[in-house]
């Protein structure tokens, strides 16, 4: 929580560049790499603003979801398998109970939590092994936020792991195993399960904590 959390997120993922510390996946330095090397990783990302940097409004929802195989083996390297791009939306529309028209519907005359589920289901058909998802649930109703929730908690079961940033501070105490706090654009401290509480978060976020401290 607090300054320069998304700063960090889209860093690791290769969008701003690194003026300090280490990023480790699986014990591999992925500190400064490009965002087609980061990929490459198994990390993906879903940015904090959909509409601005995650959703390209006047495609299709078939082409939202797929866009992140493209090129590739699954989608065909240089002419698009139509087939293939409809089974993997099919997929997280099912998966994930997006209320569409069609597979060609276009994306942007969706609601904001179909949306959001659409962009989500697009970083995930890489199959990564760390997703980070910046403010997931911001700008969308009950119902798909449970939605979301949901997803995050499959993930969890599935081994993928997830990085969530979030200032909604009930949604970390839901759905966090750790919580590290950033405050002034440095890693301040870290509460493990039992320790996450609306108190210690709101504390922690103004640079008062008793969590252990990380390295910055």
């Amino acid at each position: 929580m607090g300054a320069g959390r998304t700063e960090l997120a889209v860093t690791i993922f290769g969008k701003d560049k690194v003026l300090g510390g280490k990023a480790f996946l699986d014990g591999k330095d992925v500190t400064g790499l490009s965002t087609r090397e980061v990929l490459k990783t198994g990390i993906n990302y879903v940015p904090e603003d959909r509409r601005l940097n995650g959703l390209f409004g006047i495609s299709d929802v078939a082409a939202n979801t797929t866009s992140a195989l493209v090129p590739g083996k699954s989608l065909g390297r240089i002419f698009l398998n139509r087939k293939a791009e409809q089974l993997i939306t099919r997929k997280y529309v099912e998966d994930f109970h997006i209320k569409i028209t069609g597979q060609d519907q276009i994306a942007g005359s969706l609601s904001g939590g179909n949306q959001q589920k659409i962009v989500i289901g697009r970083s995930l058909s890489t199959n990564p092994k760390l997703v980070i998802l910046d403010e997931p649930t911001r700008g969308i109703d009950a119902a798909a936020r449970g939605d979301v929730y949901a997803i995050i908690h499959e993930l969890k079961k599935q081994g993928v792991a997830v990085m969530l940033i979030s200032s909604d501070m009930e949604e970390i105490v839901e759905l966090s195993d750790r919580a590290v706090v950033v405050f002034q654009g440095r890693l301040r401290g870290e509460l493990g399960r039992h320790e996450i509480t609306q108190a210690s978060l709101m504390a922690a976020s103004f640079g008062v904590t008793e969590g252990k401290q990380v390295e910055a």
